[in-house]
């Protein structure tokens, strides 16, 4: 049985709210009664690199970097993570978050430099786990990146997908079929998750982040109900699966009154993917309101106009529901209907004017150069864009994020149509990397040119354009001199 865990997740994630996933298993090691500490490692970066050296570290974090840094850049990693791997030493297990592809290269720099060097027993899980682009450009190797780590001797086990029930089972000593499995852990009793615990959390710091804002993550749902053809969602959580509202509403009064939270982010996929739960829910979260003061935020979808009652709109406000974050992915309704995201532009302009109406604050998700993208989709979008700048005037979309462009994900349902559809690589080219694909016209060159447009046009007509937690220029520039390297 495990004594003593520590809980360490790396960059890149995106400062914005303290993460979920390392919350929950220190909970679950509570509930064991496992002494258990956690670094949140990520946050320590923001808070503690000089600001010079952020970009250099932040945005594109080499696997072979000791000639790349800067002296000082190199110092400071070294510095940090030899400190860290001194505190490895006094723990039975090294829990690691690899909550993204983004947390790959932190996470396999400080494994391949350091994990000889204490003798606590590792276990990583995450969404990055299955992550197949690490070694571009690094090596011939093309397997996950979990087994990479395992069969490196870097770590002792590895968990895909939900491992509450495997994470626990670990720390008992007990053999468990989801510990160094290729399948999927999936939850059946959604119930058994537990309340997430802070306590290691440097959460003030977050609340500066958010301008004075004390944000609490917390999850009413896991899954999805779509199938959008680029997401790989259902493979990592399986069947949608949510709480009840009741359920849910003692869980935030809880962490309100045990962190003085005053905002609550939902790390769902979306808060109405069943319209049933999702108006129980709200109507839950009203009620409450009549005795405790905060607000939230979380993902939705767009629904039907003939299924988004506008009363879901006027209870969502009295719920404390602030802003949600649409995935809209794509402006041209043709796009969009391929994606499986069947919504019309009449649907999403009901969703748009009920936002304005109740002031319910929009940020759009997007997806630019999807395969079946044609210039004159592009062309829609930028039209689409003008359409809607009063609600970029008035703070409706109060955000826009363009990301970077369309990644072909293993195992996705978009990944199994590339021969339809005619997705071709370079020959030179390693097809791991999903950046380097080429439909027709609609080349790595074609969407960083879309990319770059869209954003200027969208900038100039007043949108916010957001980046996430990486560099969306260096990446940009990244993929391209990959694609040209092939040439």
């Amino acid at each position: 049985m495990i004594k003593r865990a520590l809980i360490l997740n790396f960059p890149k994630i995106t400062p914005d709210a303290p993460p979920l996933a390392p919350a929950l298993l220190t909970a679950i090691c509570r509930r064991n009664n496992v002494d258990c500490d956690f670094i949140d490692v990520n946050a320590e970066f923001y808070i503690n690199l000089p600001k010079e050296l952020q970009q250099e570290l932040l945005n594109e974090f080499p696997i072979n970097f000791t000639k790349e840094l800067t002296t000082s850049a190199q110092q400071w990693i070294d510095n940090y993570f030899c400190d860290l791997k001194d505190k490895c030493q006094h723990y039975d297990l090294i829990a690691i978050s690899v909550f993204s592809h983004h947390s790959v290269n932190f996470t396999k720099f400080f494994l391949d430099n350091h994990r000889h060097e204490f003798a606590a027993q590792v276990v990583v899980g995450g969404a990055g786990l299955n992550n197949l682009s690490w070694c571009v450009n690094h090596s011939s190797n093309t397997q996950p990146f979990y087994e990479y780590l395992y069969n490196a001797g870097l770590t002792d086990y590895w968990i895909l997908g939900e491992g509450e029930e495997s994470f626990e089972s670990l720390l008992q000593g007990i053999p468990d079929p989801g510990v160094n499995s290729r399948q999927y852990n999936f939850l059946e009793d959604f119930e058994k998750v537990p309340i997430p615990n802070y306590d290691h959390y440097n959460l003030d710091y977050y609340q500066q982040l958010n301008n004075g804002i004390k944000l609490i993550a917390v999850e009413g749902s896991r899954g999805c109900v779509k199938n959008c053809t680029f997401c790989d969602i259902k493979k990592i959580w399986g069947s949608y699966k949510f709480k009840n509202g009741h359920a849910l509403a003692n869980e935030i009064i809880k962490l309100l009154e045990k962190y003085q939270a005053n905002h609550f982010w939902f790390n769902d996929s979306l808060i109405n993917g069943s319209l049933k739960t999702f108006r129980d829910f709200i109507s839950e979260l009203s009620l409450m309101r009549q005795h405790h003061n905060f607000t939230w935020s979380g993902q939705a979808i767009v629904r039907k106009k003939s299924s988004q009652d506008e009363q879901d709109f006027i209870t969502l406000k009295r719920s404390g529901c602030s802003t949600l974050a649409v995935g809209v992915e794509s402006f041209s309704q043709r796009v969009r209907f391929h994606m499986t995201k069947k919504f019309t532009d009449d649907d999403l302009d009901n969703f748009l004017h009920l936002a304005q109406k109740y002031n319910i604050k929009l940020i759009l998700l997007m997806i630019v150069g999807y395969p079946t993208e044609t210039q004159e989709d592009f062309e829609i979008a930028l039209q689409q864009l003008e359409r809607y700048q009063h609600l970029a005037d008035d703070g409706t979309i109060s955000g826009i994020q363009f990301g970077t462009t369309n990644v072909l994900i293993p195992d996705t349902p978009l990944d199994s149509m590339k021969t339809s559809l005619g997705v071709v690589y370079p020959i030179k080219s390693n097809q791991t990397d999903g950046s380097l694909w080429s439909v027709g016209q609609n080349t790595p060159v074609q969407r960083i040119k879309w990319r770059v447009e869209i954003g200027e046009h969208a900038q100039k007509l007043g949108y916010n354009c957001i980046d996430s937690s990486y560099n969306v220029e260096h990446t940009m520039i990244s993929f391209l001199n990959k694609y040209l390297a092939t040439q």
